[in-house]
């Protein structure tokens, strides 16, 4: 039989399950500004960098749209959630928030 265990309303920590867990106040207030030379961030920057190249053009002439520069890439907006010897979390923007007008689950 399964024994009832008391916890805060609110967690200590988060995960979606496939990361670090991270505590939610990290998600609170504006982004810290990351270190590019610090080895993670600068692997997030090389992604990100990676991702914003111009791929080449493909498929027949006639179908092949004109290469528009896409935007440069950047840190602005991630943040680093959690951390450990080995791996790195980073999150950007802000979760989405509840609106005041639903109401709070109540415990059954």
């Amino acid at each position: 039989m399964l024994e009832p265990l008391s916890a805060p309303r609110r967690p200590l920590l988060i995960s979606d399950g496939g990361g670090l867990p991270f505590a939610p106040t990290e998600l609170d207030g504006p982004p810290h500004t990351l270190d590019p030379e610090d080895p993670p961030v600068a692997t997030l920057l090389a992604h990100l960098m990676a991702r914003a190249a111009p791929k080449p053009a493909g498929g027949p002439p006639w179908k092949r749209r004109a290469a528009t520069n896409p935007p440069p890439a950047s840190l602005d907006g991630w943040r680093l959630l959690a951390r450990s010897d080995d791996e790195a979390l980073f999150g950007r923007g802000q979760p989405p928030r509840r609106p005041r007008s639903w109401p709070l689950p109540t415990p059954t």
